[in-house]
C-alpha cells in the first residue's frame, strides 16, 4: 500500500492494489472534512504480462466435448476407446474421426516462483500418434499414443554439468485435456498435430537397432513430513528419534 499527499488540502490518497491471475485490482479513495463528501474510484484493468493470451485461452473449453486425462510421471501414455468411453466422449455411432481429435496441456510441471520468470500463458497441443487402421476412423482396438513429461522435472545446470530435480510441490498429477469432435473455443486454428497416424506400421516393424542400456536419472522424493505444518520444506520417510536407535528401510531402485 502507497500512502502519498493528494493535492487538495488536508486530504490523502490511498493506493492499495491486488494482482492475481493477471488482473490488477486498485482502488482511490479521497476523504474530506467529516460530512462533506467521500469519493471511491475503483479501477480494474489488466496486467501487461500474459493477459490477453491467458483471455484468449480460456475461450478454448467454452465448445465441443472435452475429456481430462491426468498423469504421475514422465512417459509414453495410450488412451483406447474404453478411456474415451470412461470420459463420457463416445458418441452414439460408437466411431470418431481421427483428424478431429486433439490434445491440449501445459506440462503440469511447478510454475516458477519469480514475478519476472518466463512461464505458460496458454494452453499448448501435444502431437498424438493414432493408430486408427487407415481408415480415419477412431473405433474398436484403435488406440491414441503421447509423451507427457510429469508434473516433476529434471533441468540441466551447464554451470556444473549435472542435473538438479524439481519436485512439485503442489500436484502430483499433471492433467490434459482432450477434445474429440473439432469443435473448439477461443483462436485455436489449423491442424491437429500428429507424430502419425493410420496403420502406423512401424508400431509392430522389426527394430532396426534395438536399445538393451541407456543413462537415465533416479530419485527417490517423498514428501511425508513437515516439522511445522507449514511452508514448502518436506521431509520423507522418519528414522530413529532416539539415541544410537536404528531405522533399517530397503529401497527398490
Amino acid at each position: 500500500m502507497t500512502l502519498s499527499c493528494d493535492f487538495f488540502k488536508g486530504k490523502v490518497r490511498l493506493w492499495p492494489c491486488i494482482s492475481s491471475f493477471g488482473i490488477k485490482l486498485c482502488y482511490t479513495c479521497i476523504m474530506g472534512k467529516p460530512g462533506r463528501y467521500s469519493w471511491l474510484i475503483l479501477l480494474v484493468f489488466w496486467a501487461s504480462i500474459g493477459s490477453k493470451t491467458a483471455i484468449a485461452q480460456v475461450g478454448i473449453f467454452s465448445k465441443g466435448a472435452w475429456g481430462k486425462t491426468g498423469v504421475t510421471a514422465r512417459g509414453v501414455y495410450k488412451i483406447d476407446m474404453a478411456a474415451l468411453n470412461s470420459m463420457g466422449l463416445v458418441p452414439a455411432g460408437g466411431v470418431i474421426a481421427s483428424d478431429k481429435i486433439r490434445l491440449f496441456g501445459s506440462g503440469g510441471a511447478m510454475l516458477p516462483e519469480g514475478v519476472g520468470d518466463a512461464r505458460p500463458s496458454s494452453f499448448t497441443e501435444n502431437a498424438l500418434l493414432i493408430y486408427d487402421g487407415g481408415d480415419g476412423i477412431f473405433s474398436g482396438q484403435d488406440f491414441i499414443v503421447f509423451y507427457a513429461p510429469g508434473p516433476h522435472r529434471w533441468h540441466y545446470n551447464s554451470n556444473n554439468d549435472q542435473y538438479n530435480y524439481v519436485q512439485n510441490l503442489y500436484s502430483d498429477t499433471s492433467f490434459y485435456f482432450l477434445n474429440v469432435d473439432g469443435n473448439l473455443g477461443g483462436n485455436v486454428g489449423g491442424s491437429a498435430k500428429r507424430v502419425g497416424a493410420g496403420n502406423a506400421a512401424y508400431v509392430n516393424a522389426t527394430a532396426g537397432l534395438r536399445v538393451t542400456s541407456f543413462t537415465d536419472n533416479w530419485v527417490y522424493e517423498k514428501d511425508n513430513i513437515n516439522l511445522l505444518a507449514s511452508g514448502k520444506l518436506w521431509l520423507g520417510d522418519a528414522f530413529s528419534m532416539a539415541a544410537g536407535g536404528t531405522t533399517t528401510r530397503n529401497y527398490v531402485v
